[in-house]
């Protein structure tokens, strides 16, 4: 009979407040950060997580997030190149987008939300068609990280809309979405581009780099001025004219506030334009962007200064000759020009003792009061800037200086460590978590997987909970052992332990004691004294001296034995009554980093930075089975309560379940993004506590679905043939269809399993039409025709994915595809497969476009298709047009009857 497990599934992910950027909903009252694999949505005023958007499902981390203009689509890019877009009020996934290779870097939404362009690692830039959910373009030009993306729209003297790009290659390249080329590359940087900011009227680029200067483009129409004198300039030189620029470089300002190597991370412009924010390491410095006259006067007061300095300058050299006169009037002119520093002026920096990661206006509200920071310690913090009316009303009292400068009013970071979480452990009813970080520890309640207490407690290594669940011990870095009370949070004692740092403690089964194991070659046992009905006193009682320093100590659940891991790559068992040595376990060809006791005594299982775990027996020493565990060293096993199954996890990011009696992989929790330093059961074993250096504290739950070893081993396969997919795309950049690598523009789709698995049922599907009367054919196809169960099988692949599973089709079956299509539209409700059907006939035509023009036999059926294409396309578009003028009636009526406005901005009228 097979043996079946029960399987443990991710109950929920806590202690993660934001790992990448965060935004600012349109109300301004929410804030949006991406937590790992999930998305977090924050009340600003409450100061607490509203909800979750995620899946379970989703493994690989978030990486970037963008919001749409209308508050209706927020937009996640992830670390294996999947954008995922969620409806942002229901929480619920609306499309999968597969095409980047690589890490989501940067997003950007057009102003009417129908577009989305991503940027990623893989040094790709993918359009996507919002409405559709598919890829319109892949653009290649960039040689390293694209590190910002924004769509510029028409209407600004250009025709077409356009999108700028900048890269860590240090250049900034502007495309034609309609042409799908570049343009114009512009090359005035020397330092990797990490940021550019378009005015929201479109007429300045500003770009930052790692050289902490900001350079300023005028765009389209509005740099006429500009691009006439660069004509000038160059038929002068004799150089042939290049008037078609779309960007003229404009000038450069220089931050004052800049310290050292202090690189550009974000640069943002308010909604109304009036601010430029620019978010460096630990500083956010703001511009004001002056109106025109203001600008004017500016200019004129520098110009009139620089004019007299020259004339005092001229009065002290004497010597001066006609020649040197008239450079000094050329120079004059070129000064008399507008530059970038008339127009922006350094209003205020905001200087941060945290390194800040991203930064975000309140983009929907005037005045732009508040903006939103995601640290790099794992927080939130809101900052209000005074308005002008405020300003203005502060300049009479006589603490204006104060009152005038930005304030932090709100900052969200109680719920999460600061840095990674190097131990965790459970009270003895398995109420409360205690974690320990280097800045603090934290308790949290296991049901609401909430924060209750903030320990202070530096340096932690190890922790566990005394019986009764009153205090926590914590052994540090230093030595030293923390006795805290739960109830106040307050250390009640520091107990001078170990000359160095102590890498465990271990609670003596008969509650009465515990063993502390150092660095100091040293393992000390310790019992519990009660001076005080309430207070906890711990006192010294013998003392284990080892060769070498000890990792790892545990007591038998009999109290009989205690064994001790080392750095000599042993594990050395003693009788803990004499403390007499007993066994010695060898076989690690590294430390020992880790190891856990049976609950029956019987068994030891040992992990090791060799990546191994071996099974001992506890009664002659012997190694039952030595097994590969891990890609990387293991951290933390554990054998859950009355078992002999065990739990292990490690650097390479995972936390695996095995049967220590069977020698069987059981199971592997993929989740953590980084390094799992810890982990421990429940004393029933129905849940497993996790944390890792992703600052993220994990609890897996045991489920009724039964596991079974040939289907977990078939998951396993199925995860590493994705991951093959994607290593072979990320090694090949070129296109299936013929065309290189180096081609500016291709298809925006990569292959996965999902459009593998699609091509398979599509082939299975056509394969019916050569062999109508076979049994399976009847069994699936049932009262439907044959094209109709193709439809509906075409209908069942994800519209990103649909043309990469019909790259995979043969050319021998496009026959009975196109029959298919030619079904479809001829169909009385061909309406609704209008799209599916052109824009799978029009794919097939482009990939095999060599074979059909030397086969004729097609040309009957090709030429039919034309027609009914151009027929339902026709009548699609007829019924389009018919819709869009009823709603723009519609608005109209609603518009001349309501005082508010029912549509958001949304431009219906075309």
């Amino acid at each position: 009979m097979v043996k079946t497990y029960l399987k443990y599934e991710l109950v929920e992910s806590f202690g993660v407040i934001s790992s990448a950027n965060a935004l600012i909903d349109a109300t301004g009252r929410c804030a949006v950060s991406a937590s790992l694999e999930s998305i977090s949505i924050w009340s600003l005023k409450k100061k607490e997580k509203l909800r979750s958007i995620g899946n379970i499902d989703i493994k690989a981390e978030v990486t970037y997030l963008a919001l749409s203009g209308d508050n209706i689509t927020l937009a996640a890019g992830y670390s294996d190149g999947v954008v995922r877009l969620w409806d942002f009020a229901e929480g619920t996934l609306r499309s999968t987008l597969t095409g980047h290779r690589a890490a989501v870097t940067t997003m950007h939404f057009s102003k009417d939300g129908g577009q989305l362009v991503t940027g990623s690692k893989d040094t790709e830039i993918i359009i996507w068609d919002v409405v559709s959910e598919t890829g319109v373009v892949k653009l290649r030009g960039h040689r390293d990280q694209v590190t910002c993306c924004k769509l510029v729209d028409s209407g600004i003297g250009q025709s077409g809309r356009k999108l700028i790009s900048a890269s860590r290659d240090g250049l900034v390249k502007i495309w034609d979405v309609d042409t799908q080329h570049c343009i114009q590359t512009l090359v005035g940087h020397r330092n990797p581009v990490t940021s550019i900011a378009v005015h929201p009227e479109s007429h300045t680029l500003v770009s930052g780099c790692t050289d902490g200067s900001l350079r300023f483009w005028k765009l389209g129409e509005f740099a006429s001025e500009l691009r006439a004198k660069a004509k000038q300039d160059r038929g002068r030189q004799g150089v042939e004219d290049d008037d078609e620029l779309y960007a003229v470089y404009y000038g450069q300002v220089i931050r004052t506030s800049a310290i050292g190597k202090d690189h550009v991370g974000t640069l943002r412009y308010s909604v109304d334009g009036s601010l430029l924010a620019c978010q460096s390491d630990k500083q956010v410095e703001f511009f004001s962007v002056l109106s025109e006259p203001e600008a004017n006067k500016r200019q004129k007061r520098r110009v009139k200064r620089r004019k007299t300095e020259k004339k005092t300058k001229i009065k002290k050299e004497d010597e001066a000759t006609e020649e040197h006169a008239k450079a000094d009037d050329d120079e004059e002119s070129q000064t008399e020009e507008m530059v970038p520093t008339d127009e922006y002026v350094s209003k205020e920096v905001i200087v941060s003792d945290i390194k800040i990661k991203s930064f975000d206006f309140n983009a929907h509200k005037v005045p732009h009061t508040h903006f939103l920071c995601s640290m790099q310690s794992n927080s939130l913090c809101l900052y209000k800037m005074p308005s002008e009316a405020e300003e203005d009303d502060n300049d009479d009292d006589d603490n204006s200086s104060e009152k005038n400068k930005t304030k932090m009013i709100a900052a969200i970071e109680y719920g999460g460590h600061s840095s990674d979480i190097k131990a965790v452990s459970l009270s003895y009813d398995d109420s409360m978590i205690v974690t320990c970080s280097s800045q603090y520890a934290k308790i949290y309640n296991t049901k609401s997987r909430k924060c209750i207490r903030t320990l202070d407690v530096k340096e932690g290594v190890c922790a566990m909970f005394v019986p009764g669940d009153l205090h926590v011990i914590i052994g540090t870095k230093s030595g030293d052992l923390e006795i805290i009370e739960v109830g106040s949070g307050k250390t009640e004692k520091i107990e001078a332990a170990h000359g160095g740092c102590i890498w465990s403690i271990c609670i003596n089964p008969n509650g009465k004691g515990f063993a502390s194991a150092s660095a100091d070659k040293s393992v000390k046992l310790w019992e519990f004294q009660l001076p005080k009905p309430s207070s906890l006193k711990v006192v010294h009682s013998r003392t284990l001296q080892v060769e070498t320093d000890a990792f790892c100590v545990k007591i038998s659940p009999n109290s009989k034995m205690i064994a001790v891991s080392l750095l000599d790559n042993t594990v050395k068992v003693y009788h803990l009554e004499t403390l007499k040595f007993f066994l010695s376990l060898y076989g690690h060809r590294l430390p020992v980093m880790t190891l856990s006791i049976s609950s029956d005594s019987n068994l030891l299982v040992t992990g090791s930075a060799d990546k191994n775990i071996k099974i001992w027996g506890l009664d002659f020493g012997d190694c039952h089975k030595s097994i590969f565990a891990h890609d990387d060293s293991i951290m933390q096993v554990a054998f859950v309560p009355f078992t002999h199954y065990v739990f292990t996890c490690g650097k390479d990011k995972l936390v695996k379940y095995w049967d220590a009696d069977k020698f069987e992989h059981v199971q592997t929790l993929r989740g953590h993004q980084s390094e799992v330093w810890g982990m421990c059961v429940s004393s029933n074993g129905k849940f497993v506590i996790s944390v890792s250096h992703d600052r993220s504290i994990r609890m897996w739950g045991q489920t009724d679905e039964q596991l079974f070893l040939e289907e977990e081993k078939e998951n396993e396969l199925d995860t590493m043939f994705e991951e093959s997919l994607l290593a072979d795309a990320t090694k090949g950049g070129g296109d299936d269809l013929g065309v290189t690598g180096e081609t500016e523009h291709t298809r925006a789709t990569r292959p996965t399993t999902e459009s593998s698995k699609g091509s398979d049922r599509i082939l299975e599907a056509l394969t019916f039409m050569d062999e109508p009367d076979s049994p399976l054919a009847a069994a699936l196809v049932g009262d439907r025709t044959l094209s109709e169960y193709v439809l509906h099988v075409m209908t069942t692949i994800g519209a990103s994915e649909l043309e990469e599973a019909l790259l995979i089709l043969p050319f021998a079956n496009l026959r009975n595809m196109c029959a298919c299509i030619n079904d479809w539209l001829n169909s009385e409700s061909n309406i609704k497969h209008t799209e599916i059907a052109c824009r799978t006939l029009f794919f097939l035509l482009s990939i095999h476009q060599k074979q059909l023009s030397v086969d004729r036999s097609m040309l009957p059926l090709l030429l039919e298709l034309n027609k009914k294409a151009k027929d339902a396309l026709s009548k699609q578009k007829r019924v389009i047009g018919f819709n869009k003028a009823a709603l723009v009636h519609i608005r109209r009526e609603l518009e001349q009857t309501a005082e508010g406005s029912y549509f958001r901005g949304f431009d219906i009228y075309g």
